[in-house]
């Protein structure tokens, strides 16, 4: 892990979910001069793969992100900053770690009519782990799918599981914005049953910083079950 990795999202829980609402516009500029730097760096060893980087970058940056029938124009904050924990979270870059933690979620918020161009853009193996980490939302608390869906999660290319690890650690930072008890309830078990483990496996150096996050969550869903 890149030293960078813990300066930019392992600062103190309460620091890092205001970068993340409060401070979000701050935090995407120095995101921005953190892979600016990178990535030119990259660039002198590697032109080919740096220019897959960029244009997946660039590409997913105009897109009209959709959530449920709304836009979101704040969505690409977030693959921001998978995209930059993706740069840092290996010694060395992984082009297509990166190029995944910005299109994993494509199918589902990308608003595309054909999954085809998907595949063509990104190419038939970043396809495949698109689709697998994409959930569907009709069954996805359903237990019998959710344990399906980590199964498939846990035999497939250590990238599918960095980028779902990733993503959830992430999104731990601003789920108390969810209003539904329920649904957080239901988030923090999935995460103790399934990713939890996964992190202690595949992210040993991050578990505690992981595990002190999903303790957090769980303390404060707890305190407004009592209010």
């Amino acid at each position: 892990m890149d030293r960078k990795f813990k300066e930019l999202f392992l600062e103190k829980i309460n620091k890092e979910i205001s970068k993340r609402t409060q401070k979000r516009k701050d935090f995407e500029k120095t995101l921005l001069k953190e892979w600016e730097r990178k990535v030119s760096k990259y660039f002198l060893r590697n032109k080919f793969e740096t220019k897959k980087i960029n244009s997946t970058f660039n590409f997913c940056k105009k897109l009209n992100y959709k959530h449920g029938n709304k836009i979101d124009k704040a969505y690409f904050s977030h693959l921001l900053r998978l995209g930059c924990m993706s740069l840092f979270i290996k010694k060395n870059i992984d082009y297509n770690l990166t190029r995944l933690a910005f299109v994993h979620n494509i199918l589902e918020t990308g608003n595309f009519k054909k999954n085809s161009k998907i595949s063509k853009q990104f190419g038939g193996k970043i396809f495949q782990q698109i689709k697998i980490l994409t959930v569907n939302r009709k069954i996805q608390w359903d237990k019998k799918y959710k344990k399906q869906y980590y199964e498939k999660i846990k035999k497939s290319h250590v990238n599918v599981k960095i980028i779902k690890i990733l993503d959830k650690m992430d999104n731990l930072f601003l789920l108390s914005k969810n209003k539904d008890l329920n649904i957080k309830k239901k988030y923090i078990n999935e995460i103790k049953t399934y990713v939890l483990p996964m992190v202690k496996v595949t992210l040993p150096d991050i578990f505690k910083y992981f595990n002190n996050l999903v303790i957090y969550n769980y303390k404060k869903i707890q305190n407004e079950k009592n209010l």
